[in-house]
């Protein structure tokens, strides 16, 4: 049965992933003999190097994903220490898993209806201020930058809380807070000083994944990001879509460089985590300090609410333009609400959304199950490294190694193939999800239940699973 499980487990994430990274390596070396390229050599990378706007483009790319994983790590921390002691924040905490089920494009695209030169707040403005024309439509590369950064930050924030309140249930948490607080320490600072070093020590690998996230993600930069220079994953995008077949090689060599990108990017977050660590450490060494704690406090908060103000006004654009006629600048609402578009395209649009929902249920329930059949077959607490790997690389960098090894199999396109393509991602965000949670559990319950007769299967539903309800109904909405 363990050998079932580990072989289904490498089978549906480990081959393809390595499959995937040699159908990027051998094209980026010159060497892809089905489009008569049979001579190794190093002239993609010496094309791409030498591509215009590539050296800003990786910056750009690297700093969004640094400072936007930054922000959102920080706030999903102070936001986890303030949960356990202001009842009204449990409302954060119950809204996670829907501000996390919201696709990153449909934020996009909402928060460029909304934070354009002539998006809807800049119509709020223009009447006050007399504005006719909307502001020039190029405020440059400094303006899409921080749009994006604050919309990766939108949308990370919610993933990182509820993986820091899942690893922040330890059976002696509340003892040791309860110890801090009897030294002077308040209760948020107590949680910050004393179990934040623990929270971040066990979620280093879902922070790892919004980082590489936040410098490989491709929709949300062509959305929000700059054009001239792109971001390095559009680029690498523009590459390996053209209709000239000779640059997926330049595609491919470029993939390598976005992978060294998010390499230098985890390097320097590692630093800077070292670099506020020894600042911590001098800030635990104060003793209680309750006024620089009600700040970090204060911001913190302020902060959260404007990203949740900022998501429902997002969602808003998205469900007026869906209704709008006409609507020209600087209107704050369109000439004529148009419903007729809804019945022009309902009938379309439900059978994709139809489509999307059955690839959805399919691909989750098949991961969940296969991720607790593996925990349960095999009796080990964590999952083996590598099922790490497809999410701390970017998927720009091997899916079009993947799209080489389905056509070689002969595979044909279509909703089997296309759910087996997300396994390979859905799997270790379940097992990212659920494994903690799975190696927290009291091991005396099941030996109970065991000495009382019951099998190896029936502890396994009837008692392990009824404790993973929170973690596995997280698991499945994201």
């Amino acid at each position: 049965m363990s050998g079932l499980a580990n072989l289904l487990l490498a089978g549906l994430v480990l081959v393809p992933t390595l499959a995937g990274l040699l159908g990027v390596v051998l094209p980026a070396f010159d060497y892809l003999p089905t489009l008569g390229f049979d001579q190794p050599g190093l002239g993609a990378f010496a094309r791409t190097l030498a591509l215009p706007g590539l050296l800003p483009a990786t910056l750009m790319s690297i700093g969004v994903g640094l400072v936007s994983t930054a922000l959102a790590l920080s706030l999903a921390v102070l936001l986890t220490a303030t949960l356990a002691s202001r009842p009204t924040s449990r409302l954060l905490e119950l809204l996670a898993a829907p501000l996390i089920a919201v696709p990153h494009l449909s934020i996009a695209i909402g928060a460029a209806f909304l934070l354009a030169p002539s998006g809807w707040l800049v119509r709020l403005a223009a009447l006050p201020l007399g504005l006719e024309q909307a502001p020039s439509l190029t405020l440059g590369a400094g303006y899409d930058l921080l749009v994006l950064t604050a919309v990766l930050v939108l949308k990370e924030t919610p993933f990182l809380l509820a993986v820091l309140v899942a690893v922040s249930r330890q059976p002696d948490a509340e003892a040791r807070v309860a110890l801090a607080r009897s030294m002077g320490y308040g209760d948020v600072e107590a949680r910050l000083k004393v179990l934040a070093p623990e929270w971040l020590q066990r979620s280093r690998l879902a922070v790892l994944a919004v980082l590489v996230y936040g410098i490989g993600n491709v929709e949300l930069a062509l959305v929000l990001g700059p054009s001239t220079p792109p971001l390095l994953p559009v680029l690498v995008l523009d590459l390996l879509t053209r209709p000239d077949l000779a640059l997926r090689l330049d595609g491919s060599a470029a993939s390598l460089l976005l992978i060294a990108a998010i390499g230098l990017g985890h390097g320097c977050f590692r630093m800077g985590v070292a670099l506020l660590g020894r600042l911590f450490r001098r800030w635990q060494l104060l003793g209680p300090t309750p006024g620089i704690t009600a700040t970090v406090e204060r911001l913190g908060a302020a902060a959260t609410w404007l990203l949740l103000v900022l998501l429902l006004l997002t969602l808003a654009m998205l469900g007026l333009w869906s209704l709008a006629g006409p609507w020209r600048f600087p209107d704050p609402l369109p000439e004529v609400f148009r419903p007729d578009l809804w019945q022009q395209r309902g009938g379309m649009l439900l059978g994709h959304a139809g489509t999307t929902l059955l690839i959805a249920a399919l691909t989750s329930v098949a991961a969940l199950a296969l991720v607790l059949f593996w925990l349960e077959a095999t009796g080990r607490r964590r999952p083996p490294a590598w099922l790490w790997l497809p999410l701390v690389l970017p998927q720009i960098a091997f899916l079009f190694g993947l799209q080489v090894l389905t056509l070689s199999l002969g595979l044909t396109p279509g909703l089997v193939t296309v759910v087996l393509a997300h396994l390979l991602f859905v799997v270790p965000y379940t097992a990212l999800l659920v494994a903690d949670s799975w190696a927290d559990q009291d091991p005396r319950y099941a030996a109970l239940a065991r000495s009382l007769g019951r099998g190896r299967w029936a502890v396994f539903l009837q008692i392990k699973l009824r404790m993973l309800k929170g973690p596995l109904a997280l698991a499945l909405a994201i």
